[in-house]
This record gives structure tokens, C-alpha cells and sequence, in this order.
């Protein structure tokens, strides 16, 4: 099949403005944790050119201190009239980092969320206007980093036009050059009251650079038709990807990049997410360029996208231009599609073919209109420019299919008519260009050696300890993943004389932020393996100051008593607080829940009259009582408490401050993390402890416990029930009475 490529007039010609990866809903939360040595070989992974994915666009989250898919990410300003610190967290790091290995890199800014005192309560406010510009500000007074672009707030209402241009103006009056991005919306279409606003309004399509919709697949015709009248304003696919790293994530990942712009006239793509690098039990496990989820073995992969990314941004520079679809980009006979992408003078050219088949989590996989189902033969006849660019050089071609990726091919001379020829197979991406500086990881070989080595995968140690005085302050301690609200290391005070003693961990933000989808989960943060199963756990805990929070009873299970403390709480759950700990974690999730650790939690409450436990089973109440007097008394001197949980097998046993408090049997909750929580309040944990359970205990002594639970939370159990538990068979009791145990 013979296909023509012609670079048309220059005014056709659209600039390609590079491809790019979003480090956004903490995903790249456990990255600076890692090892140096590890560390920095996948930052160059990512970022530095002709090495690996050679990024062109770094997309990053501006926190909120709020849930945003996998954690919560720290805001710069907390409150009102707070001075600004943009060094919380890891984008500023991970900017850092991106621009000191390609000072070229372009950066892109985000919102999921923001503090609640912004508008109090409305996104779309003057108080967020000088939020955004303070965190811009902040990154470039700190780090010397201007932000290239930044959008309004993600997967959300664009707000209105006042917002833009007084956001626009306060940009400018702030003497940065950062250009708006609209819209960020997961969607193919352009909402109906954008279009009609930038149609008409010249002042809003000079303020908008670009369009940003969030894996669109199809084309939106009517905006293709007012981005044609005003050209100045760009398409780009602003989040893509979302689909698990195998070699089908990968497959969805290179035909977008080309896709995108066939279909759309995409001139940028970003991926979601540049590396997955947060714990495996939480929301879209799987997606990244790269997995790197166990830095204290130092252990990561490197993925199939991260190679099919390198098959554009290797052979490509920001400043060329993508050649018109129809003349030099489009479909490919028999499936698949193909681009070019050339320098200002044509005098380097790259082209990109593709016929991957992998399936993108959305639009039904998002496919080829026409699948590819056999080797194709292809000519492309160059225009005279591009032959003038090719003759007498070797064009370098790279390969990669489901086996071998990024493989450097035997190089290419086009003919004296013009003519390059190339096979294509099926589920596979090949670049040709003029360039000669693509690298596998440094090494040109076709099949490069003495790549760094890998540390092998270990579980997570146990048993573990952190007492955080070895921390930063005012930063996360390693290994530890917020998922609402943020845990900072502090300076503990001795409140009497006003010394430093040590250092804790302290929950940070006191009032409930604007969230994302309308979700603002309470703070929790997770550490420890995710296949814990028998594990001791404590930690000490206290309530920091008598400050109100955020308190929201859980469903009540079991007994009278149970129903009638937590609706006595219910009457003064506005100034109630909490500290809580939680073992086997098995997952939490955001999506649909508003945020609910599936663990078993212990949890004490003060609503400054009264005090009381709760034992929850993936935040169903199954215990609760109150406090002992020498507890409250602690509670009262805000002195610390002694939270400790034991899980083992079927056993679940909680204590505080030495005391036994419950004590049942539950197979709900095989296995998982720890966490701390609390409320929208300050509270502080210091010396955490984990380590492996002792082991079950013998099967008469557990049936014997078990018939004591049923008794307890089930007054009119059957014979048949009795007679099996005395039988020693526990799970078959549960079962015929109808219970979790």
C-alpha cells in the first residue's frame, strides 16, 4: 500500500506540543521514599531525554489536603492569611527533579480540591483565585520553576467567565506567565455553555491556550469547528491512559498518542498516571508508566507504556510541528494509523506507525475503527522537502511488539523516487526518523546489556517500628500513605514547661476541604504490608487541644447497648473527636464511598461530656462500650492512650491502655494494612509497633469463645447452631446463623 506524505502549506501544519504523564491522586506517593541509587534511575526513566520515556509534559496535582483517587496530596495553605509553603508533598520535588534532567519539560498544573476555608465553602471565589496564584508563586520564587499551564478543577464544572478572567488577571498582575487550560472534563464533548461563550467572546478564546478533555476517543465536531476559526487555542487529551500497565495498557497507550491526533487533532497527550508508585490494595491499581511500590526493598518494574511513550518523545523536539491529517497522517489501509511529525524547516522528520489492538479501559476500548489482522506492506512516497531531508542519510527505525520492546531494526535509506518501504505487523509500534539519539536506558544496541540492576521484590519488614523523631518535620514519614486529610511530623511540646521533648505524628487539617466529586473522606493514613494476617499492633494517642471536628457515627451492629451509646452520640457528634487505629486493611476505597477503610478499626471518641470505644468491621460497628475512668482521665490531661490490636487467623482482640475491650471472632477481613485516623482536628500518634501475631488459639478454646460471641449479639440462636460450634466447626455455625464472624 502505497501512501503519500506532503507537509501541505505551513498555516495546515499544527505544533506538536509534546507528551506527557500526570502525577495526580498520590499515585506517586511512595516514590521519594525509595533508595537513592533506585530513586534517580527511574526519575531518569521518566524525564531524562533519549533514555527511556523522555517526557515531554509533566502534569501535576496542586493538593488539597483531600481524597483525589489513591490519597490525599498536602495543600500550601491551610488556612487563611497562612503564609504559602508549595515544598509540602512531592510535586514541587518531582518538578524539581523533571526540569533538573530536561530544563526543556513543559509543566502543567491541576486542582482536585482545596481547603474548605476557601469561599467558605465555594470553589469558585476570589479566595481561590489568590490560592492558585499563591501556589504559582510559591513554585517559582522556591524553585525558579514557571508553571507553563494550569487548569481551573478536575472532572468538575468550569465555573464562569468572571472566574476566568479575573484567575487570567490576577496571573498577570502576579507578573507570571502561566496560560489557562479548560476544560479537564472526562468527557468527548465540549460542554454546551463553554462553546457558546468562547464562539463568541474574543477575550475568553485569547485567555484559553488550550482545550483539555479527559479521554475523549471520538472527535467532538463542533468543537474541532470553533478551535478551526481560532486557532491560537489547541486540543489536547489533558488526562489518557488509565489502564493497567500490561501489554494491552501499553497497546491502549501508543494508539492513542497517534490517535488522538488523526481523529481529533490531539497536538498534546497526557497518561494517567506517570508511575503507580502508592500501595497496591487502593483505587486503579495498575496503571503507570512505571510500578514502583516497595522502596524499602528498593524494588521496581519497568513497563511496557514507558517504551511505547519512547516511540514518540525519543524522536521528537517541542517547536515541530504534527503534518496536516490527510497528507501526511491518518489510516493505515488495513488497520492501525501513522503520523508525522517534522522540524519547523523539514529538515528532520519523524514518522509513527502503529497496529496495536490492546484495550483502553473506557469507550469500549476505544479500538481501531478497522482492526488489523495481517502484515501490511507499506510505501511512503516522500514530498520533495522530505526526500531532500532523507537522501543520503540512514533513517534509524525502533520496534516494539508484545515481546520485544524498543528494538532498534536495521536502518532505512529512502529510494531516488522518494520511496521508503516497511512492513508492519499486527499489535506492534515503529518509529522511522532522521534523528540518531535514541536509547534504550543509554545503550543503541539492538539488544542493550548491563542495564542497572534491580533489587528483587521483599515484603514489607515486620516487625516494624517508627517513632519519627529521626523525620523531617512538617513532612510524611516514609512509607506512610494519607488518605484524607494530611499527617505531618511535629515538634511535641511539653505543655506545662514549654520544651521540645520529641517528635510525633500530628493530623493537620481542621476543617473538611471543598473535595473532589463532592467527597471529602475523614484523614487516615495507611503503612504496612498488604498481606499482613497475624499482627500485633499499637500505637500511643492522644487529642491535641479541645478544637471541634468532623464526626459522623457508623452504622450501629449487634446488641441494645450498642444502639444506645452511639445514638447518645449522635445528640453531640458535632464536637466530638476521634483517634483510632485500624489492622488488616484490606482495601480502601474512594469511588462510590465517600471513603471507607475495609479494616478492622478501633476507635475512641470525646465529645468533651463523655467518652466511649467502638470496634468497627469494614465501618460496621460490631463492639462498643465506655471509656474507663482512667482513661477519660487521660483523655481530660491530654495525656496519652495505649491503642493496641491483635488479629490472628479468626481472633480479633482490642485493647486500651492494657485493658481488654473486645474480644470476638470475625473471617471478614483476611488480611492487610495499618492505619491511623481521626477527625477534621489535630491529633498526634507517637510510637507505633508492629509485629507478628502469636498464633491461634487451640479449636476447643475457640468454639467456646465463639458460642460466647453468639450468645452475646444473637440471644436466640438455634440448637443446631450450639450444637456445631461445640462440634468445633466455628465457620459452619456462622453460617447457619446467618452471621460474619
Amino acid at each position: 500500500s502505497r501512501l503519500a506524505l506532503w507537509e501541505n502549506v505551513e498555516a495546515k501544519r499544527l505544533p506538536f506540543e509534546g507528551l506527557g504523564a500526570l502525577s495526580a491522586g498520590a499515585s506517586s506517593r511512595l516514590l521519594q521514599d525509595y533508595p537513592e541509587a533506585q530513586r534517580n534511575e527511574i526519575l531518569d526513566l521518566l524525564f531524562k531525554p533519549q533514555y527511556g520515556a523522555s517526557l515531554q509534559v509533566l502534569k501535576v496535582e496542586i493538593g488539597g489536603d483531600t481524597q483525589s483517587t489513591d490519597g490525599s496530596e498536602p495543600s500550601h495553605m491551610r488556612y487563611r492569611g497562612e503564609t504559602p509553603d508549595c515544598s509540602r508533598g512531592y510535586e514541587a520535588w518531582l518538578l524539581q527533579e523533571a526540569k533538573a534532567r530536561n530544563p526543556l519539560i513543559r509543566t502543567y498544573a491541576l486542582a482536585w480540591g482545596v481547603p474548605g476555608w476557601i469561599g467558605n465553602g465555594t470553589f469558585f471565589s476570589e479566595d481561590n483565585i489568590h490560592y492558585h496564584v499563591s501556589w504559582l508563586k510559591c513554585i517559582k520564587e522556591r524553585y525558579d520553576i514557571d508553571i507553563d499551564y494550569m487548569g481551573l478543577w478536575n472532572e468538575m464544572p468550569w465555573g464562569d467567565v468572571w472566574y476566568v478572567f479575573d484567575l487570567a488577571s490576577a496571573i498577570k498582575d502576579a507578573e507570571l506567565s502561566t496560560q489557562l487550560v479548560l476544560l479537564d472534563q472526562a468527557s468527548s464533548t465540549a460542554s454546551a455553555d463553554f462553546l457558546s461563550l468562547f464562539r463568541r467572546d474574543e477575550r475568553f478564546q485569547e485567555l484559553v491556550a488550550a482545550v483539555g478533555l479527559h479521554y475523549p476517543c471520538v472527535s467532538d465536531p463542533k468543537l474541532l469547528d470553533a478551535l478551526e476559526a481560532h486557532p491560537h487555542t489547541r486540543f489536547w487529551s489533558s488526562e489518557e491512559l488509565s489502564t493497567v500497565a500490561d501489554w494491552g495498557g501499553a497497546g491502549c497507550w501508543g494508539r492513542m498518542i497517534n490517535q488522538n491526533y488523526v481523529r481529533m487533532k490531539a497536538t498534546s497527550s497526557i497518561a494517567w498516571s506517570l508511575i503507580w508508585s502508592v500501595y497496591p490494595n487502593l483505587e486503579c491499581f495498575g496503571n503507570g508508566l512505571l510500578y514502583a511500590y516497595e522502596p524499602w526493598s528498593g524494588h521496581y518494574e519497568v513497563m511496557a507504556p514507558l517504551w511505547t511513550s519512547a516511540h514518540t518523545t525519543q524522536f521528537t523536539k517541542l517547536g515541530w510541528n504534527y503534518l496536516p491529517v490527510g497528507d501526511a497522517a491518518g489510516l493505515l489501509p488495513e488497520g492501525g494509523t501513522y503520523v508525522t511529525i517534522a522540524s519547523s524547516d523539514l529538515s528532520d522528520f519523524t514518522i509513527v506507525i502503529e497496529t496495536l489492538t490492546g484495550r483502553c479501559m473506557y469507550h469500549d476500548g476505544c479500538f481501531h475503527t478497522k482492526t488489523p489482522q495481517e502484515v501490511q506492506h507499506l510505501e511512503f512516497q516522500l514530498s520533495d522537502n522530505l526526500t531532500a531531508a532523507a537522501r543520503g542519510r540512514d533513517l534509524e527505525v525502533w520496534a516494539t511488539n508484545a515481546t520485544h520492546w524498543f528494538r532498534r531494526l536495521e536502518d532505512l535509506r529512502v529510494d531516488p523516487e522518494g520511496i521508503l518501504r516497511i512492513s508492519m505487523e499486527v499489535d506492534a509500534i515503529l518509529t522511522i526518523s532522521t534523528l540518531h539519539e535514541a536509547t534504550k536506558q543509554g545503550q543503541r544496541a539492538s539488544s542493550p546489556k548491563d542495564a542497572p540492576e534491580i533489587p528483587q521484590p521483599a515484603p514489607f519488614p515486620l516487625p516494624f517500628q517508627e517513632e519519627f523523631d529521626a523525620v523531617e518535620l512538617h513532612r510524611s514519614p516514609p512509607f506512610f500513605a494519607d488518605q484524607g486529610g494530611t499527617f505531618e511530623v511535629v515538634e511535641d511540646m511539653d505543655l506545662v514547661r514549654g520544651t521540645r521533648l520529641n517528635r510525633v505524628l500530628q493530623q493537620q487539617v481542621l476543617q473538611v476541604p471543598i473535595g473532589w466529586s463532592g467527597a471529602a473522606p475523614e484523614p487516615l493514613t495507611l503503612f504496612g504490608g498488604t498481606n499482613w494476617t497475624d499482627v500485633d499492633v499499637e500505637v500511643s494517642a492522644r487529642f491535641e487541644g479541645p478544637t471541634s471536628g468532623k464526626f459522623t457515627p457508623l452504622q450501629p451492629f449487634g446488641h441494645q447497648t450498642v444502639l444506645s451509646l452511639l445514638e447518645e452520640g449522635k445528640k453531640r457528634s458535632r464536637k466530638a473527636r476521634y483517634v483510632g487505629l485500624c489492622a488488616r486493611v484490606l482495601r480502601y476505597t474512594f469511588f462510590n464511598t465517600g471513603g471507607k477503610p475495609q479494616g478492622y478499626c478501633l476507635q475512641v471518641t470525646d465529645d468533651g461530656l463523655s467518652a466511649m470505644w467502638t470496634l468497627t468491621a469494614s465501618s460496621e460497628v460490631v463492639a462498643a462500650g465506655a471509656l474507663s475512668d482512667a482513661s477519660k482521665e487521660k483523655i481530660a490531661r491530654k495525656g496519652w492512650l495505649q491503642l493496641r490490636l491483635e488479629v490472628s487467623k479468626a481472633r480479633i482482640r482490642a485493647l486500651i491502655d492494657g485493658e481488654t475491650v473486645s474480644n470476638i471472632i470475625d473471617t471478614s477481613l483476611p488480611m492487610g494494612q495499618v492505619a491511623l485516623n481521626c477527625g477534621y482536628h489535630k491529633c498526634q500518634f507517637d510510637n507505633i509497633k508492629a509485629k507478628k501475631g502469636k498464633g491461634e488459639a487451640n479449636p476447643r478454646r475457640m468454639a467456646a469463645l465463639l458460642v460466647e460471641h453468639l450468645e452475646d449479639v444473637r440471644q436466640t440462636a438455634s440448637n443446631k447452631l450450639l450444637s456445631l460450634a461445640m462440634e468445633f466447626h466455628p465457620f459452619k455455625a456462622a453460617r447457619a446463623a446467618g452471621l460474619r464472624l
